[in-house]
């Protein structure tokens, strides 16, 4: 009789470089169980592993220190924290945008010719790192009928914006995180 077949696959721990099968949204991947292969090259079929979120959906959580979970009933994801004011941790070509729990680094989806302080945006990381996707009435610098447009942040403390725009707090008074105090956009004053 002959032994069984048994493949033995790659597992791939969270943090770690990873290859998915087919496509980067097969979920065949050489990540370990509980985790999936993110931010996927379609060429390449690289990308680096991620957890899943543990606990209920009213009480999500992440055992990977420095990491948020992120993501709604179908795909909840742990991503890596950020502050906006120290982008320092994000990888390269990702930027701090905001997210469910406040901040998460993600990739600059802006492209070559967009994501500079002002262009048309509608979703957060459509702008280069250093900036996001603000709403136009709040940014009030943004092109007529732009739904929203790609604002720097800004430190309350020190502000600085390019005008037409003032450094604005980015939290409502009361509801602002702990180590997001000096966090701030740039924006025209809430009326």
């Amino acid at each position: 009789a002959q032994a069984p077949t048994v493949f033995a696959f790659p597992q791939n721990r969270p943090g770690e470089p990873c290859t998915a099968t087919g496509s980067g949204f097969s979920g065949i991947d050489s990540c370990d169980v509980g985790s999936m292969c993110w931010e996927v090259d379609g060429t390449t079929l690289q990308g680096h592993c991620v957890s899943f979120c543990m606990g209920s959906e009213d009480a999500p959580s992440c055992k990977e220190p420095g990491s948020t979970c992120h993501g709604g009933n179908l795909l909840a994801l742990c991503l890596p924290q950020c502050y906006p004011l120290n982008p320092a941790p994000c990888p390269e070509g990702q930027g701090c945008y905001p997210s469910d729990d406040p901040m998460t680094c993600a990739p600059d989806i802006s492209g070559p010719e967009l994501g500079e302080a002002f262009d048309a945006c509608e979703v957060a990381n459509a702008c280069n790192p250093g900036l996001f996707c603000g709403n136009a009435k709040t940014v009030g610098a943004c092109a007529p009928g732009d739904v929203g447009c790609c604002t720097p942040w800004c430190d309350v403390k020190s502000p600085e914006c390019p005008a037409p725009t003032t450094c604005q707090p980015y939290f409502p008074e009361g509801l602002t995180p702990p180590g997001y105090e000096s966090t701030g956009y740039c924006g025209q004053e809430a009326k």
